[in-house]
């Protein structure tokens, strides 16, 4: 039996494969479902509830859509397939989604939705849904519930290319490469399942009229192109992302320099917050590149914890880790973690160690709190929930984090070249034979940090 799934990877990044959580110029929780889009619903789908042996526990009938559950959800969902424009859209965004219409490719594919129950083995590990071989029903899962319109839209639209095979294979790149899942498919132009989530919210993005949801849309689908195809789509090009000594942000593929800004306010450090640059100032500011320039200052959770911070935590800041539903704040001496919710810091301090920077999600799917040393290793810390009763040294060593002790942050460059940022602010290049040497054309300039990341001047411009 051959199954196609949706997993959740990250708590904080909810839908990382072809979603985000938006809302729609329609109401979420409104009271019941449209009856026109009930009726639309039953005519072209059955909606059946499974027992815990995988059975057809009950078929549900048109009366019973407007029960607070996963069926009044899932017609939701497809209610906002419907509604989403079937727009032409540019040539080189187009995929069998705007070709056939998001209604017509879900409809001409899937014909019984089942509900799956609370004990079903195929739903753990965060599946939200599922298919089995080719068989024209969709399987959902009861954590779907917790998900908005468009996030199941998504899923249902995702898996219903599952029907007609394109497994997934494991990922070559990206964050989940060290995810032990087959995670990704190989391009974007084969129209896998990614393919076709990453497709639908292109005609999202397009065809939307509302601003929010149209942005909205293009930080999800930025999500799906760095990270859930083994070849890079839409021109996407590795390299490093780094802040230099004037407070600079740029991007360098090992032979050309894009700028992105230079900041006024004084930067502390930039580090990745769900896949994204976020750039931390000393003054309690949060910024962030998404593939725009707007620089807008972030507002919420974040900031509010990173403004409880003390001045000279600010000042002294390493590095930052989001982590599941909690930001961690790395300065040479401690690691202050906090829950998004609270104002609390739980502090594990550091007496011997000299650490530089965390392992992050970004460049190796790993969990936990990782913090790499100045003495070339990585050292694993215990929930921040246990700091009180950790030392120093019971700290396990992190043996899955590659890094290079010479250099303080590092990225391996389009062409192969690994540059890295030495304890002085040097920008470095690693050898052939394993050298670290000034690099030519950075000279005697120096930097703060690099980061590894992948650009795309045609996602930028969209």
């Amino acid at each position: 039996m051959k199954i196609s799934k949706s997993i959740t990877l990250f708590s904080k990044v909810l839908l990382l494969v072809v979603s985000t959580s938006f809302t729609v110029a329609m109401a979420e929780d409104q009271a019941c479902v449209p009856e026109g889009s009930v009726k639309f619903a039953f005519q072209n789908f059955e909606f059946q509830q499974m027992d815990e042996y995988g059975h057809v526990a009950k078929t549900y009938k048109e009366d019973e859509a407007c029960d607070k559950g996963i069926l009044q959800a899932t017609i939701g969902a497809i209610d906002y397939i419907r509604k989403v424009p079937n727009k032409k859209i540019p040539a080189n965004f187009q995929t069998l989604v705007s070709k056939e219409g998001p209604t017509n490719f879900l409809t001409k594919r899937i014909q019984t939705i089942q509900f799956e129950s609370e004990d079903s083995t195929d739903c753990s590990e965060g599946t939200i849904a599922f298919v089995v071989a080719e068989e024209p029903i969709m399987h959902v899962c009861p954590r779907a519930i917790k998900l908005k319109a468009m996030e199941i839209a998504a899923f249902l639209e995702h898996e219903a290319r599952h029907t007609e095979g394109h497994p997934h294979v494991s990922c070559s790149q990206g964050i989940l490469k060290d995810f032990d899942a087959l995670a990704c498919d190989n391009t974007y132009k084969e129209q896998g399942s990614y393919g076709i989530g990453l497709g639908f919210l292109f005609q999202v993005y397009f065809s939307t009229t509302n601003e929010g949801v149209k942005q909205q849309a293009r930080a999800a689908a930025v999500q799906d192109v760095l990270n859930r195809f083994n070849q890079l789509p839409l021109g996407m090009v590795k390299g490093g992302v780094f802040v230099d000594e004037e407070d600079s942000v740029s991007f360098y593929d090992g032979k050309e320099e894009t700028q992105f800004a230079t900041m006024a306010d004084e930067i502390a450090t930039i580090s990745f917050i769900n896949n994204i640059p976020y750039i931390f100032f000393k003054n309690g500011n949060i910024t962030s590149y998404d593939f725009t320039r707007n620089w807008n200052f972030r507002e919420g959770p974040l900031v509010d914890n990173y403004m409880a911070l003390s001045q000279q935590d600010r000042n002294d800041l390493l590095d930052v880790l989001s982590n599941k539903d909690e930001y961690c704040y790395l300065t040479p001496k401690r690691v202050q973690c906090t829950q998004e919710d609270s104002d609390d810091f739980a502090e594990f301090a550091f007496y011997d160690l000299r650490p530089q920077r965390f392992v992050n999600v970004n460049q190796s799917y790993t969990g936990g709190i990782v913090v790499i040393a100045g003495d070339g290793k990585s050292y694993k810390l215990p929930k921040s929930t246990q700091f009180g009763s950790a030392k120093e040294s019971d700290l396990t060593i992190d043996t899955k984090s590659h890094i290079y002790p010479e250099v303080t942050s590092y990225a391996e460059m389009s062409n192969g070249r690994i540059l890295g940022v030495s304890p002085k602010g040097l920008m470095l290049e690693k050898t052939k034979s394993g050298k670290w040497v000034r690099t030519k054309e950075f000279g005697d300039y120096k930097f703060k940090k690099i980061l590894p990341y992948k650009w795309s001047k045609r996602l930028e411009d969209l």
